[in-house]
């Protein structure tokens, strides 16, 4: 392929060349919008590890339904460069995943009207609002353990691509279990995008991260921001052990099994780094904290952000429907 060519981060692109309908819409009426006009569609190509929720920062020139990347060849040759898979699930919400990882596989949801690739594959799984269980079974450590059994590897880099994922053998749970399960989910997703608020280049941003009206200074704030992100990744981590346990009665486990596995993976759990061991977005130094902050005086003075949500005359949103299509732009 050619990413210079066809894929941009979606600040990059015009909001008018943006794809983006009401929740809800099929996929005839996406393939329509794209038509007779440049078009962008959100796209997922992997990334960090990232369970649960993942801001898809990136588009994909899809104008007229993907008619030049479908079409894109070596003219020499004839020979077809793009990989157009999985086309008739294309604007579908359901999961994706990184195909590549130097940890646990992480699913996480993807918003309806986006792109797939072979970075970022996409799992289809029915209602969306019935489909929380089986994203935390997706996330749970035994369900890696089980992936790497398949791969034969346990190596630090691995690559889970569809076939694989879809041979893993699903747990019987109970009624009981999948509404838990369910709950851990979302309340994963929740927290994650509670976090992504305070990123300027996500679909989510409110404010930064320094701004917090009941602190006096900023290095009053930054270490409210240091307690915030612990307590957090702590929370998130419970989430996970909670998942875990559940997963393993459904694969019918013990005691013994988890703590063979525990051991297994040791050093393996929720991660603030990439599989290129790139520095998280998420961080607690104030050299970018404050670097954020200056950004975004500078961009709130021409307008380019709404400052009502940082003096509090205006709300800050509730989170949206997690499967809902992304916005064009912030709140």
């Amino acid at each position: 392929g050619d990413d210079f060519r066809f894929v941009r981060a979606w600040w990059e692109v015009p909001s008018s060349a943006l794809v983006s309908l009401e929740s809800g819409s099929n996929q005839q009426a996406y393939r329509v919008a794209t038509h007779g006009r440049t078009s962008w569609c959100s796209f997922a190509k992997g990334g960090a590890y990232s369970p649960f929720y993942q801001d898809l920062t990136l588009v994909v020139r899809w104008t007229d339904d993907g008619y030049e990347i479908r079409n894109f060849t070596d003219h020499r040759t004839g020979y077809v460069f793009s990989r157009y898979r999985g086309a008739e699930r294309y604007f579908e919400p359901g999961f994706t995943y990184a195909d590549r990882a130097s940890s646990r596989f992480a699913a996480r949801v993807l918003p309806e009207g986006s792109i797939i690739s072979v970075k970022g594959s996409g799992i289809y799984c029915g209602p969306p609002a019935s489909a929380w269980p089986m994203l935390a079974i997706m996330n749970s450590l035994i369900f890696t353990r089980l992936m790497e059994l398949l791969l034969g590897t346990v190596e630090l880099a691995k690559s889970y691509q569809v076939n694989t994922v879809g041979r893993v053998p699903w747990p019987t749970i109970s009624f009981e279990q999948k509404e838990r399960l369910g709950v851990a989910a979302l309340e994963g997703w929740k927290l994650a995008f509670l976090l992504d608020r305070t990123v300027a280049t996500s679909h989510a941003f409110v404010v930064p991260a320094l701004i917090d009206a009941s602190c006096s200074s900023l290095s009053i704030s930054q270490r409210q921001w240091t307690v915030t992100l612990e307590e957090t990744w702590s929370r998130l981590n419970k989430i996970r052990q909670g998942i875990d346990q559940l997963a393993l009665r459904g694969y019918g486990l013990s005691d013994y099994d988890s703590s063979a596995i525990e051991q297994a993976s040791a050093g393996v759990g929720l991660e603030v780094q990439d599989s290129n061991g790139e520095e998280s977005f998420l961080s607690a130094n104030v050299i970018p904290l404050t670097s954020q902050l200056a950004e975004y005086i500078l961009g709130s003075a021409v307008g380019y952000w709404d400052i009502r949500y940082t003096t509090g005359q205006k709300p800050v949103p509730d989170p949206p429907d997690p499967f809902a299509p992304l916005p064009i732009c912030p709140p």
